[in-house]
């Protein structure tokens, strides 16, 4: 992988392929290599831009501070890799992140593709998200056990109705790169929780935008989809069958047409 310093943290990235640039932004606790799949789907359509956020993987020698951090860095990695505006695709937190992006400099941004963005979680309550969270806090506050708190965590977000989960499925490697980072994960939970940007602020987001929405994960990340969905003028759900909430991992295929339709419609919206 290449490297990008910023403001102190060395940023692993890669491209791949040719043609309209696509950044990806990858969730809490996740890394850049489990877009594979989906990008293996792209290769030669499209110059595809993935990196390892700042506490992540290979990026992991700075911790982010807050979210702005990974904002300022995405806005970087565009200026300094992609040389122009991009389309942005980010899952759950990383959807947020590309949302920011979008409001704040929509100059760098020619369309979006969020895959169940955890937008304004604290705003759409759910009682069992509330509880599984409780219950992920204490143990990784009170009884002082980070990577058993990341593994609930883990397992939690990516349930499937059937009570199954994708963590326990993903290979080694992933599963143990994403332990090793968990307490930055947890901590991105606590960041999450502000409500930036401002649902108001998404309506001024005039590029074409895809939510995906898997069918088969936790509900409280389908609410949290469609709140972006009703608000941002145009947006345009794709649903995905039997996938949970990093819908990329078991749709690759589906993901990777949403993305090249998203930017087909680059402008004529």
């Amino acid at each position: 992988m290449d490297h990008l310093e910023v403001d102190g943290a060395l940023l692993a990235y890669r491209v791949q392929g040719d043609g309209p640039p696509v950044l990806f932004i990858h969730g809490s606790g996740t890394y850049s290599d489990q877009f594979e799949s989906m990008l293996t789907e792209l290769v030669g359509d499209f110059r595809a831009i993935v990196y390892d956020r700042r506490g992540f993987a290979a990026s992991a020698d700075q911790r982010a501070g807050s979210l702005t951090d990974h904002v300022s860095d995405a806005i970087a990695l565009i200026g300094a890799v992609a040389g122009g505006p991009v389309t942005l695709v980010g899952s759950s937190a990383g959807g947020v992140l590309a949302l920011r992006i979008a409001v704040e400099r929509p100059d760098l941004v020619n369309a979006l593709v969020l895959i169940e963005p955890a937008f304004q979680m604290a705003m759409t309550p759910s009682l069992s998200a509330n509880a599984a969270l409780a219950r992920i806090y204490a143990r990784w506050l009170l009884r002082r056990d980070p990577e058993g708190a990341a593994l609930s965590f883990f397992r939690w977000a990516t349930r499937y109705k059937d009570g199954k989960n994708q963590f326990d499925t993903y290979p080694d490697a992933w599963r143990a790169q994403a332990l090793k980072h968990g307490s930055n994960a947890l901590r991105e939970l606590g960041h999450l929780v502000r409500p930036l940007p401002s649902q108001r602020s998404l309506r001024s987001i005039k590029v074409p935008c895809t939510v995906v929405i898997g069918d088969a994960g936790l509900s409280v990340f389908h609410r949290t989809s469609r709140r972006v969905l009703r608000t941002i003028p145009g947006a345009i759900e794709v649903p995905a069958a039997g996938a949970a909430h990093l819908v990329y991992t078991d749709q690759p295929a589906m993901c990777a047409r949403a993305v090249a339709e998203t930017v087909g419609r680059v402008g004529r919206s």
